[in-house]
């Protein structure tokens, strides 16, 4: 997000806007593998329950 201060015109943001695409893409599920992987069973849906929810909807 901090290559975002560097954009001057229509093509550097687009490819900021890419790369940040592209860094974030593995985010969700990276943390629903975490989950899986570090949370008992029975608390298992009410925390990805908490991370859906704290995604803005698009």
């Amino acid at each position: 997000m901090m290559s975002m201060a560097f954009v001057t015109g229509p093509y550097s943001f687009y490819t900021a806007w890419l790369l940040l695409a592209v860094a974030e893409i593995g985010l969700t599920p990276g943390v629903l593998l975490f989950l899986r992987y570090w949370m008992p069973q029975n608390h298992r849906a009410r925390y990805s329950a908490m991370f859906s929810y704290a995604m803005p909807p698009v």
